[in-house]
């Protein structure tokens, strides 16, 4: 992959493994302690933003970025980005159908019981717990 020289890398935070650039679509393995949008005004470091600046071409070309699967700011993992309007929306659509299977894998401490463990549960809604707020200059 060639990296623009414009875009210089932010720590280990640099969206330096893309897996997939298809013409309508992305996949990058996001980092753990890496925010997805922009929650404040303050410039932080967040994939979205360095994502347009890696897909300023695609952008300046009518395109856009869409991140269709969110992680958590302390999850690392594949996140899923459309490029155009037309990719988003049929990401969207199999989203609402749970046409899309996300699989997580987590760290223990111990030693658990069971080999595999199939959770079937709702995670917690954002606010249920403490306020998350999203802050996206448009």
């Amino acid at each position: 992959m060639h990296v623009p020289s414009s875009i210089t890398p932010l720590g280990h935070y640099f969206v330096s493994k893309l897996l997939m650039r298809p013409d309508d679509y992305v996949v990058v393995n996001k980092p753990p302690f890496l925010l997805i949008h922009p929650t404040k005004p303050n410039g932080a470091p967040t994939l979205w933003k360095q994502l347009r600046e890696l897909l300023a071409f695609e952008i300046a070309s009518g395109g856009q970025v869409s991140i269709v699967n969110r992680l958590d700011r302390e999850t690392s993992g594949l996140v899923l980005v459309a490029k155009t309007a037309i990719a988003a929306r049929d990401f969207g659509l199999l989203m609402q159908r749970h046409a899309l299977r996300k699989e997580y894998l987590a760290i223990v401490w111990g030693w658990p019981e069971w080999e595999h463990k199939l959770i079937d549960a709702p995670l917690d809604r954002s606010g249920q717990r403490q306020d998350s707020v999203i802050w996206l200059k448009q």
